[in-house]
């Protein structure tokens, strides 16, 4: 492997596909079980799933094909919180 800074490193986008076969990267939003996850590492075939506002990491070395590209709909129920209406 070539020697790159650090800082590169993270900026290329390595994209995987979920079990629908939608494209994930790091920080798309998709669900697993019963709730929404940023997507914070991808290694190999495998995600790292984080909470959507903070950095605390709830799932480690998850499956690609167990989780699924939903940022629309997580935007939808987002929109009608009492958090997201009251800014």
């Amino acid at each position: 492997m070539a020697w790159c800074r650090k800082k590169d490193k993270y900026m290329n986008a390595k994209t995987i596909a979920d079990r629908n076969g939608k494209e994930i990267q790091k920080g798309s939003i998709v669900k697993y079980g019963n709730g929404h996850y940023r997507v914070s590492a991808i290694i190999g075939q495998t995600v790292n799933l984080k909470s959507i506002f903070g950095s605390k990491i709830y799932y480690t070395r998850i499956p690609a094909v167990e989780v699924v590209e939903d940022e629309a709909a997580w935007y939808a129920e987002w929109q009608k919180s009492e958090t997201y209406q009251s800014m």
